[in-house]
């Protein structure tokens, strides 16, 4: 009897701790459930902002190529009307050359300003997609891979007692 005896407070011990790991558990499954949550949520935040942005940058692009094609026929014709003023101008006095020239010059400047916008607007553009879509994206693809552990985690499967996971092996 007294062999048993001594195996009491071993016992206690053990007791303890199980109960221990038994409220740990509940504690994290708590957690778990508290970031299960929150993604579902971000998830769907950021799939109501796509919703909302998506039409918009799609919008933006197609006004931005109209842009750039209603420009280059302005700037070609533009270029159109100033060779002819230059060929005109030609056939009167260095008065009306002087004239031509400045016309030239103003229409490259407007022909440089109006590529150099389109290049910034252009920019633009890339920067919203890549510091909006692209996030909202990976956030979306983020929350589905949570949602799955969750929904994995929650399915309650058992354990095979057989196999032993990597962690189990290096803590044993």
């Amino acid at each position: 009897m007294q062999g048993l005896g001594d195996a009491q407070p071993l016992v206690l011990a053990i007791a303890a701790f199980a109960g221990v790991v038994a409220v740990a558990m509940v504690a994290v499954a708590c957690c778990a459930y508290g970031a299960w949550k929150v993604v579902r949520r971000i998830e769907a935040r950021s799939e109501e902002f796509l919703d909302e942005w998506q039409p918009v940058a799609a919008e933006t692009r197609e006004t931005v190529r109209n842009f750039a094609e209603q420009s280059g026929e302005l700037l070609s014709r533009l270029n159109s009307l100033t060779a002819n003023l230059h060929k005109q101008s030609m056939q009167v006095e260095g008065s009306l050359a002087n004239l031509t020239a400045i016309a030239q010059r103003n229409a490259e400047s407007v022909d440089a300003t109006v590529q150099t916008t389109l290049e910034r607007f252009n920019a633009a553009t890339e920067a919203f997609n890549q510091a909006v879509r692209l996030p909202a994206t990976q956030l979306r693809a983020i929350g589905a891979g949570l949602s799955a552990a969750m929904r994995n985690l929650a399915s309650g499967r058992e354990r095979d007692p057989a196999r032993i996971s990597a962690d189990e092996e290096m803590f044993l």
